[in-house]
């Protein structure tokens, strides 16, 4: 079984942790083995996820109508740092240009498919807006960009998300 890792070199993860702090880490597990998947993507580094507050809220992301409300982000380049793929994702998903405030959470997930294995770090950024208009850049990803005063319910057991959400307030 082939097996793929997505994350920073070493040298990159102690910056980060220097620049924001130990985050918690947790381990997530994903069975997909009834997906055939292609491993098709340009080499990256990881993805990221950004929970981004500006007046009057938290900014979400969905990508179509029947689909929940999520944290704008996605995969990190090769060639850029953990920190401009974050504060691209999240001006390619909201319009909004964003300060990246603390790295609360690092996600190590690892993707079960039917003929490969992936393992992915996911970095969890809050995020204060600082310019641009909520109107998302990637509208072949992105259905709608909203901004919410409080979480919605589908996140009201996920306690990781209930805690960034709280942290995030203070920005």
């Amino acid at each position: 079984m082939r097996m793929s890792v997505e994350r920073p070199e070493e040298g990159e993860i102690h910056r980060l942790f220097e620049e924001y702090g130990e985050p918690v880490i947790r381990a997530f597990s994903f069975d997909y083995h009834e997906r055939d998947e292609k491993e098709d993507y340009p080499k990256c580094k990881g993805g990221c996820r950004v929970l981004i507050r500006r007046e009057g809220g938290t900014i979400l992301i969905s990508h179509g109508p029947a689909d929940g409300f999520h944290l704008p982000g996605g995969r990190i380049w090769e060639r850029e740092t953990v920190e401009e793929g974050a504060i691209r994702e999240a001006r390619e998903e909201t319009g909004l240009d964003v300060e990246l405030k603390e790295m609360p959470e690092l996600h190590k997930c690892q993707y079960l498919f039917k003929n490969w294995n992936l393992e992915r770090w996911e970095f969890i950024f809050i995020a204060r807006c600082v310019g641009g208009s909520l109107k998302p850049l990637d509208r072949s990803e992105i259905h709608q960009a909203a901004t919410f005063e409080t979480p919605p319910p589908e996140y009201d057991d996920i306690r990781w998300f209930q805690t960034v959400w709280k942290r995030a307030t203070k920005y």
